[in-house]
């Protein structure tokens, strides 16, 4: 820093370590105030270049951060889910036992019944073989004319030409006796009307057994004497 001369000429009584300590202190002050200067230039122009920085930075708009956002849950739901396997094993369902649904055994009538019902059958369709297996041994057949009272032997000589006949059930009542069953049944036929069949059955060792049946014609009472007087007179002849 320049000093006038005037100044040294009036401070002749000043010594001269003092004026050179003034010296200093000025030279001081103005590097001092150079150097705030310097960093506050330098600060000013650190903080242009932030917002400068800042302000060159896009900012997304709230449709485009929604868009992101939209982007971001569906790369997470791309993501292969990871299955948790428990150790824990599911529980059986119990098993649930139905009851057996009661089945009512067949009685002892109802298959000599059964037997009955055969014998018809059978007759109708002319199968012989089965028809005369339904009769025990030393049965009997007696039939509508006082002279058929047949062995099966000659019952068989008698039916098995035939093609057969046809006696549908109108009613049947049975009562057993032990091992013995007898029957009575209204039957109808196209040839004779109403006809009667009584009989009995045998238990054996191979079920119910026919021994012996008796076809008839039953005759109302108000004809009785009409038709017997006209059998009488044929057998009379």
């Amino acid at each position: 820093m320049f000093v006038h001369s005037s100044i040294l000429k009036k401070s002749q009584p000043v010594k001269l370590s003092r004026l050179l300590l003034l010296l200093m202190f000025t030279a001081s002050s103005h590097a001092g105030t150079d150097t705030q200067q310097t960093v506050a230039t330098q600060a000013q122009s650190s903080s242009q270049q932030q917002i400068t920085s800042t302000e060159a930075v896009p900012q997304k708009t709230e449709p485009q951060q929604q868009e992101a956002i939209t982007e971001n849950q569906s790369q997470q739901d791309l993501k292969p889910q990871e299955t948790v396997q428990s150790d824990t094993q599911p529980e059986a369902a119990p098993l649930t036992v139905q009851p057996a649904k009661s089945v009512m055994p067949i009685s002892e009538e109802q298959r000599a019944n059964e037997v009955l019902d055969n014998l018809h059958l059978y007759a109708a369709q002319a199968d012989w073989d089965n028809y005369f297996a339904l009769y025990g041994e030393n049965a009997i057949f007696i039939g509508t004319d006082a002279s058929e009272y047949w062995k099966m032997d000659q019952f068989e000589e008698y039916a098995r030409p035939t093609k057969g006949w046809h006696y549908t059930l109108i009613e049947r009542k049975t009562v057993r006796h032990g091992n013995v069953i007898v029957f009575d049944e209204l039957l109808d036929s196209k040839s004779y009307g109403i006809s009667r069949g009584t009989g009995s059955l045998l238990l054996t060792d191979k079920g119910w057994k026919i021994i012996q049946y008796h076809l008839s014609f039953p005759i109302p009472n108000d004809v009785a004497k009409k038709i017997t007087s006209q059998i009488k007179a044929v057998r009379d002849k």
